[in-house]
């Protein structure tokens, strides 16, 4: 036999739930009723949750830009090339941790401006590109997908052939002076 146990709810909760079974004339106890919410909640709950054998997605976010986990970062200065790759949350270059600005440092030995001298190479990719190319390739996705949303949100233009005017010259004149109406003195 099941064990039963007594759940606290509040009032108004359990008025909702009575008022609801006779509006609609279920058969249904109430506990019944509350025994398959709770079963649906936690159904909906766990669909929600993410999966725990799902891996966390680790990087190191380097202002706007995200640069995940296994990426290369590459500069060339001095005749080689020096190389560094995000290791779960962190930029590692020779064993030690740095910013992407302090890798450009410890490449070149002085100060550079890193977006415009460090080559990414993200995970699964063949080919390096600057780091400014990868911001400025977010930003225009950025701009696309505001674009797309503010078309879809726009009114439908007027079909019926007669323009309207939308700031009638009357009204304009009567708010707005003209360089004929200035008097100089």
């Amino acid at each position: 036999m099941p064990i039963q146990l007594t759940l606290n709810i509040d009032t108004a909760t359990l008025q909702d739930l009575l008022a609801y079974l006779e509006e609609t004339a279920s058969g249904q106890e109430p506990a019944e009723a509350a025994v398959h919410a709770l079963r649906y909640w936690l159904a909906e709950v766990r669909k929600q949750a993410p999966s725990p054998d799902a891996p966390a997605l680790r990087g190191y976010q380097w202002k706007s830009l995200f640069l995940p986990d296994g990426s290369r970062l590459r500069m060339y200065c001095q005749h080689e090339y020096g190389y560094a790759r995000v290791v779960g949350d962190q930029l590692m270059y020779h064993g030690r941790a740095l910013t992407p600005n302090q890798f450009v440092a410890a490449c070149s030995g002085g100060t550079r401006n890193a977006w415009r001298d460090v080559s990414v190479n993200f995970p699964g990719e063949k080919t390096w590109k600057l780091a400014c190319v990868r911001r400025d390739e977010l930003v225009r996705l950025g701009q696309q997908a505001a674009a797309g949303a503010a078309s879809a949100a726009t009114p439908p233009l007027n079909t019926s052939g007669l323009q309207e005017n939308a700031w009638p010259a009357r009204e304009r004149r009567r708010n707005f002076t003209a360089l004929d109406d200035v008097a100089f003195d």
